[in-house]
């Protein structure tokens, strides 16, 4: 399937050594070694990593064509894994494990091993007890921000060429103050304050690290620079006087309202789920556990409003750039909900995203094609050999996504975009599989994809119910091609509002 050019490359950056049982020999392309010999490889300098990252589907494809199923690079730790292995890699956390990857890879190493080594599954329970859970009840009470918002931002801009990223943030961070935070306190925030704490914690843990050339060459000083910088700037001196101490004072009072089994969820919050998780028998919540709890918050703006902006951008773009599909999913509305522009708002409910096919579909395709190479990472619980190759434990196992989201083994014309192709089957934007690993595999595939997938199609329905969309010079850019799932890309566009 992939006719891949040989990168120049390779023959030094493809040329590390890999263990292949106990003899050093050559089998085909892949070079092995003795357990002596493990660890050394060909050295690498800046313009080899500056390849990597601007080419890293060629350079990875290249890889597995020459050197097997695994295969070190850019250091020892690290280990990319092809299409054949992915789902057995993502799948058996007995063997790999999905807190202690993530945990190096976005430098928390610190925080999994605070309090009692739960940050991960903490942030998962949050995801999936608030935002999964209670989807039906969140979502009228934050569709009036993604509503008022696209009405703003057309009034705003009219027919001139504007960056949508900054609307997308603070949209999303609006809502979720809310959901965090709950409505009357959320209206006490400012949006921005929200914004800085996910763009601050998206610096520390290396989201924008490759567009840093000292935060390439030393990455370590990099990390303590911008971790530092974001615990002193955004934690301690902005956001944390008065994000920190209002979550603080919300606690105590949230902790002595009971909660039994038969209470009334409708009114729900991030801070309400943490207040009955971190409380006592008697309602009371320590120091520690207050502490915890912002550190949680923390994290959730982060995954949140970070991330999720990311992928609303790609799929912005992406809408902009197909109106086809633009009149394909108005026609759809019509259709399937009697809408019309010149009618009344569209109602925002869950029942109402559940009925938007071609939305969904459009998404799907968009999460399918945006071409991460490498998203989600495990790391080995102890030694092991995979395939015949040898990975230690503590080292960093990638998924080669971009080959499994665009195998023909899966999909038909696997290349070609094309926004309708899931109507016919169905297919839900958040269904993982493994032709589809934007959100991950197995038990710790995203457990908040429905959250955002329900905020993505906000953002489509409302934008098309006020504007038409165009995509200036019909192009946007891919800012890092080995972090595409962290890093925004960057264009403009214009908005022309329907009659």
């Amino acid at each position: 399937m992939y006719n891949v050019s040989r990168p120049r490359i390779v023959d030094r950056f493809f040329g590390y050594l890999l263990t292949h049982g106990t003899n050093l020999e050559v089998r085909s392309s892949r070079v092995c070694e003795t357990e002596e010999d493990r660890g050394s490889e060909l050295t690498t300098d800046g313009h080899d990593r500056d390849e990597i990252i601007q080419n890293p589907h060629e350079c990875f494809t290249y890889g597995v064509q020459h050197y097997g199923q695994v295969f070190r690079y850019h250091g020892s730790g690290n280990y990319i894994v092809s299409k054949q292995l992915t789902e057995r890699v993502l799948t058996d956390d007995t063997t790999f494990s999905f807190e202690l990857g993530i945990s190096k890879t976005l430098k928390l190493s610190l925080l999994y091993l605070l309090h009692g080594g739960s940050f991960h599954a903490d942030v998962d329970a949050i995801a999936t007890e608030v935002a999964a859970k209670h989807l039906k009840s969140l979502i009228p009470k934050i569709s009036p921000v993604f509503q008022r918002h696209a009405a703003e931002l057309v009034q705003i801009h009219g027919d001139s060429p504007f960056d949508p990223l900054p609307y997308l943030q603070k949209t999303v961070a609006e809502a979720m103050t809310i959901i965090i935070f709950g409505n009357e306190l959320a209206s006490t925030f400012n949006s921005d304050l929200i914004v800085d704490v996910a763009q601050g914690m998206a610096k520390a843990t290396g989201m924008f690290q490759n567009q840093s050339s000292w935060g390439k060459t030393f990455p370590t000083l990099y990390s303590i620079y911008m971790w530092g910088g974001f615990i002193l700037s955004q934690l301690v001196w902005k956001s944390g006087k008065e994000i920190g101490s209002n979550i603080w004072v919300a606690l105590s009072q949230l902790s002595q309202i009971p909660r039994g089994k038969d209470a009334d969820n409708r009114h729900i919050t991030v801070l309400s789920f943490l207040a009955g998780k971190l409380a006592s028998k008697d309602g009371h919540i320590s120091t520690v556990s207050k502490i915890w709890a912002i550190i949680l918050c923390w994290a959730f703006i982060f995954a949140s409003v970070h991330q999720t902006v990311v992928i609303m951008t790609y799929v912005v773009f992406e809408l902009a750039r197909h109106p086809e599909c633009q009149e394909s999913i108005l026609s759809d509305l019509s259709r399937s909900l009697n809408w019309s522009p010149s009618g009344p708002p569209l109602a925002l409910t869950a029942e109402t995203l559940r009925h938007v096919v071609c939305a969904e579909s459009f998404i799907r395709e968009v999460l399918r094609m945006k071409g991460e190479t490498i998203t989600t990472v495990r790391s080995p619980r102890k030694d092991l050999q995979l395939a015949g190759y040898f990975i230690p434990r503590g080292a960093l196992v990638h998924p080669m996504v971009y080959t499994s989201n665009r195998s023909p083994e899966y999909i038909p014309n696997p290349d070609t975009f094309d926004g309708m192709r899931w109507t016919m089957d169905r297919k839900l934007a958040t269904t993982t599989g493994p032709g589809h690993l934007s959100f991950g595999l197995g038990r710790w595939a995203c457990p908040g994809r429905f959250l955002a997938v329900a905020e993505i199609k906000m953002v489509v329905l409302t934008l098309l119910a006020e504007a038409e969309m165009e995509l200036v010079d019909g192009e946007f850019a891919l800012v890092d091609k080995l972090n595409i799932v962290g890093t925004p890309p960057r264009g403009k566009i214009i908005l022309r509002r329907r009659v």
